[in-house]
């Protein structure tokens, strides 16, 4: 189906020839061991190995944080864990509606900023209901940093990197989507359901930290 629906729209995705295009241009791609020597590539790639495993941490331990640790009733919890995911598809479609007149900056900017607070929303309440609408701020506010993101890389790294840079974060997010909620949940065995909140709080502002530091170079 999705075979269809790209065929169909085959017309779409065809871009016209840059008219800046000069015959000593820099070539747009570049092989895949330079790529990795960039130190841009690299480090935008922890960004969205952090990302999917603040998403995922998030979205997979927060049925067990809202029944066992705040004792919520199981079907208000699992109705609030598919909210929070539900969260991120409407903020997506919300920050998408944005972005022909909102610079992809500033939303990235907001989004970064603004999950930091919804992580420490979820540190501080001790409710069910609390817990529910913190992770749902949470979700809205991550939702469109990945899309940004992918669209951002090649102005962040170069466009002669850019293929090579997103083939690495789709990577990196694959594996911080493992990682990162395997860690939430050795360190909830360890120190508690609660833990979830500081440990989602830390990863977001150093996901913040990181693409402040990514922006300004």
């Amino acid at each position: 189906l999705m075979a269809a629906c790209f065929r169909l729209t085959l017309g779409l995705w065809s871009l016209p020839a840059s008219a800046s295009a000069t015959a000593d241009a820099p070539p747009l791609s570049s092989r895949l061991r330079d790529a990795l020597r960039e130190r841009r590539v690299r480090a935008i790639a922890l960004v969205f190995f952090l990302y999917t495993g603040a998403e995922a941490s998030a979205g997979q331990w927060a049925y067990s944080l809202l029944t066992e640790a705040r004792g919520m009733a199981p079907a208000a919890a699992g109705v609030a864990a598919s909210a929070y995911w539900g969260s991120i598809f409407a903020g997506r479609l919300a920050f998408g509606a944005l972005a022909p007149h909102v610079a992809p900056s500033t939303l990235l900017r907001l989004g970064m900023a603004g999950a930091p607070l919804a992580a420490l929303a979820v540190c501080l309440t001790r409710s069910g209901g609390g817990g529910f609408a913190a992770l749902f701020a949470l979700g809205l506010l991550l939702a469109p940093i990945f899309p940004l993101l992918i669209a951002e890389t090649p102005a962040r790294v170069g466009e002669r990197h850019a293929a090579h840079a997103i083939g690495f974060q789709i990577s990196a997010a694959t594996l911080g989507a493992g990682a990162l909620p395997a860690l939430a949940g050795l360190l909830a065995r360890h120190a508690g359901l609660e833990s979830l909140g500081p440990f989602l709080l830390a990863t977001t502002v150093l996901l913040l930290l990181l693409h402040e530091r990514g922006a300004r170079r």
